[in-house]
């Protein structure tokens, strides 16, 4: 009984540090994307045009 009252208290900071984890992730996965472009340029595209053409075949195979 303990842990369920001590986990209602610090609903609000949890909350806070849910949104300030995002709100960090965010410019870092930019970041990461950024040098990832800078080293390789060819792989971010390359990315991209992987996953278009798994997501289409994969719609392609079960159409609704």
């Amino acid at each position: 009984m303990l842990i369920i009252a001590v986990n209602g208290r610090f609903e609000a900071l949890r909350r806070i540090v849910g949104l300030w984890r995002f709100a960090v992730s965010i410019p870092l996965a930019g970041l990461c994307a950024y040098i990832v472009y800078i080293d390789t340029p060819l792989l971010l595209p390359m990315t991209i045009t992987i996953l278009v053409l798994q997501l289409t075949t994969n719609y392609l195979k079960y159409p609704v």
